[in-house]
């Protein structure tokens, strides 16, 4: 799956000549992949893959499939994750820095998506628990997703500056040196 997000990554020729695989097509595939009965490794991984190829061109924006990736996705963005072990709070976080940064890849070029996202709660809540852990990918992704969703709106940019704690970690993540 890793392969395929690379391929797909911004490369609009490769997405448009590999959407079949025997008699289905790559989309039909990777929709399939994307539910929660599946691993959630492997359900954001397609939903990635989806996201990367409808960017690159060849998933037109009136395409069903587009609703279920996004939905999934959002959901994840905004998910708890649950108080239990270390380990499963890490890979949690790991799974929903990931959302968010698909979340925010996909709203970039959505305004529609961008209105949806910000008038959850959860989302905003959950990008700024991101935000305050400890992984720099997370909080990146997580950033892009702010960034992304108040892209086009004063109004959301106004609801993401008033979240609760965020403006201390911006400035804090503005003034750390370290790279990201």
């Amino acid at each position: 799956m890793d392969i395929r997000l690379a391929i797909y990554f911004e490369n609009a020729t490769v997405a448009k000549f590999t959407l079949r695989h025997d008699d289905k097509s790559i989309p039909e595939l990777l929709s399939g992949l994307v539910s929660r009965d599946k691993p959630l490794a492997v359900a954001m991984g397609a939903a990635r893959c989806l996201t990367f190829m409808h960017r690159a061109g060849s998933l037109s924006t009136d395409d069903h499939r587009l609703q279920q990736f996004k939905k999934f996705v959002l959901e994840w963005s905004s998910a708890r994750c649950p108080a239990l072990r270390v380990s499963v709070q890490k890979r949690c976080r790991d799974i929903r820095a990931t959302a968010a940064e698909t979340l925010a890849y996909l709203a970039e070029v959505d305004t529609s998506l961008q209105r949806l996202a910000a008038i959850s709660n959860h989302l905003m809540s959950s990008l700024a628990d991101i935000v305050s852990c400890s992984s720099a990918a997370a909080k990146q992704g997580a950033f892009k997703c702010f960034a992304s969703l108040g892209a086009n709106d004063e109004d959301i940019r106004k609801r993401i500056i008033e979240t609760h704690g965020l403006m201390v970690h911006i400035v804090n993540g503005m003034n750390n040196s370290e790279p990201t």
